[in-house]
């Protein structure tokens, strides 16, 4: 009976120590991930690889593609895994010819913007100034005296006296 009491001893400090040591490589092994994932992250980050380098613009038909690609905020210092491309497409859609915008990336340095155009429908003619305006009200552009009018003419609509463009009209100043 000794014997077993004087190994039972023997045994806690070996599995006290061996729990110490198992705490220790768990805390060792997790510091390294962790240093690795910052590491990686950071490499994805900084990467030349993923940078963007060729911006596409599909579906434009007025707008200029500089014009949008410059509304959009992008540049070759943006990294193609951290776009944010709900903004992106949100600076453009803030166009008022735009009406919507879809953004897509093809790996490793291709961006496409898809606009899609709103369409006017009538001009609008507010003191002696036209405006181009679409089916939802929307004011577009102003129209130099040698651009082609979209007919019908808005006229004399006492309600409005000041537009801007890319103000939506209601359908009661209409």
């Amino acid at each position: 009976m000794p014997r077993d009491r004087h190994q039972r001893q023997r045994r806690r400090p070996v599995t006290r120590s061996r729990r110490i040591l198992r705490t220790i490589e768990a805390v060792v092994c997790c510091a390294l991930l962790g240093a690795g994932g910052y590491w990686f992250y950071h490499f994805l980050q900084e990467s030349e690889y993923f940078s963007v380098k060729i911006i596409r613009v599909q579906g434009n038909n007025v707008l200029d593609g500089e014009d949008v690609i410059a509304a959009s905020g992008l540049s070759q210092e943006d990294n193609l895994l951290f776009l944010d491309i709900s903004a992106v497409e949100g600076r453009v859609e803030a166009i008022p010819y735009v009406h919507t915008c879809r953004v897509s990336r093809r790996f490793p340095d291709l961006v496409i913007l898809k606009v899609k155009e709103r369409t006017p429908i009538a001009t609008l003619l507010v003191g002696s100034r036209c405006f181009e305006v679409d089916a939802e009200g929307v004011v577009l552009r102003e129209l130099e005296p040698t651009d082609p009018y979209v007919s019908p003419f808005i006229m004399r609509v006492e309600e409005v006296s000041l537009v801007e463009v890319g103000e939506r009209l209601e359908a009661e100043d209409l």
